[in-house]
């Protein structure tokens, strides 16, 4: 059982008002009569954990938590340059200090049942996240006068929320024989009505009226399925002769893919824009494809004298050399081609642009970044000292 307080208090100067931020001075210029100091704020955190056994041979847990995340301070922090924009421009993005703290609160409950004697255990727990005041854009209409005419800009404000839900499952297996087994699976669901702070942008700059529609749909980290299994063998000193001292560990991680909102077109050349064209989907609507990767590290230790430990090791990463697409163009879903150069547009300019272009444009998009890493071997050796002064 334990209560935190948080007390955010800082001398950050805001907008008197965003309606009318030259009211209160020189209508013409920002001078300290636009200014005052951010009040403080304040949270009490409660967190509380209970655990208590059901019989000799199983346990049972829950938790409560109320958690605090100040902004960042690219969400916070402005200077009087930037607020410049207000005195002459009228429409564009500017950050005027309204913004405050996320409040998630976290909810766990679960059992854990041991496996026979020395067996290894069980663990099942559902969870439950909310997070309210996620940051995202918002359109913000303002006079540069009383009277005047209506302008407006974006900035971060506290108008989302988003919700996380699942369970985990472990299981752990005792040493059998020289061999341990380690299996980690989690379903989840992440959903809410915005992902970034730069997730509603789009819809505010392109909304006349500065609407930025709030729909429940899956965040941008929604990854539903995500699992570990680790195989572990470990020859102990003294067993199996020349093999004593030998482990081998197999790693295998899987996971589902993550939402993208899909586009009818894309054009990934620098200036094409339109990775901001119309979209042929609900928010987030598509998944990406799952990856599954194996990873393999065999070492074996030898004895040097009283004091030193030598272990050579091989270390196989992604031993399959599987391909796994870890971005995909959402105009396709495919890690290899956003299709622009089969769109009426992409065929006018290919036969615009020249012979090399198709080629070249080809060439750009096999991008490795959107691919994880292919096999990769590691060899290399580590050095144990014991009971020796330098």
């Amino acid at each position: 059982l334990g209560v935190r307080f948080d007390y955010f208090d800082s001398q950050a100067r805001i907008l008197r008002s965003e309606a009318l931020p030259f009211a209160f001075g020189d209508p013409n210029i920002f001078d300290a009569e636009d200014f005052v100091t951010k009040d403080p704020e304040f949270f009490v955190s409660p967190r509380i954990g209970l655990g208590f056994p059901v019989t000799e041979s199983t346990v049972f847990h829950a938790q409560y938590g109320k958690f605090i995340q100040q902004p960042t301070l690219i969400d916070v922090v402005t200077s009087e340059d930037d607020l410049q924009g207000l005195v002459k421009d009228g429409n564009f993005g500017v950050n005027t200090g309204h913004v405050n703290s996320e409040e998630t609160t976290q909810y766990e409950i679960g059992l854990r049942q041991v496996l026979g004697d020395n067996a290894g255990a069980l663990n099942i727990t559902a969870f439950y996240k909310n997070t309210k005041g996620l940051i995202n854009t918002q359109t913000i209409f303002f006079q540069r006068f009383v009277g005047g005419q209506f302008d407006r800009y974006y900035r971060p404000t506290n108008s989302d929320f988003g919700t996380v839900k699942g369970v985990a499952l472990s299981l752990q297996l005792s040493r059998m024989s020289y061999f341990s087994v380690n299996l980690d699976y989690t379903y989840s669901l992440a959903e809410g009505t915005g992902s970034s702070t730069s997730s509603a942008t789009t819809a505010a700059f392109r909304n006349d009226n500065g609407e930025t529609p709030k729909v429940i749909a899956p965040l941008d980290f929604d990854q539903r399925h995500t699992g570990v299994i680790n195989v572990n063998f470990y020859v102990p000193k003294g067993d199996l002769g020349f093999f004593e001292m030998t482990s081998a560990n197999i790693l295998f991680t899987f996971n589902s893919g993550r939402p993208y909102t899909p586009l009818e077109s894309q054009n990934i050349t620098p200036g094409g824009g339109s990775n901001l064209g119309d979209t042929k989907g609900y928010v987030n609507s598509a998944y990406g494809p799952g990856t599954s990767r194996v990873d393999l590290k065999i070492e074996k230790s030898f004895g040097i004298g009283d004091n030193l430990l030598l272990t050579p090791y091989v270390w196989i990463q992604n031993l399959f050399d599987t391909e796994n697409a870890v971005n995909v163009y959402r105009s396709t879903g495919d890690p290899y081609t956003s299709g622009y150069l089969l769109t009426e547009e992409g065929k006018a300019v290919a036969a615009d642009s020249g012979p090399n272009y198709v080629s070249d444009y080809t060439a750009l998009e096999r991008d490795p970044s959107n691919f994880g890493i292919p096999r990769l071997i590691r060899l290399g050796f580590r050095l144990n000292f014991s009971n020796i002064t330098f």
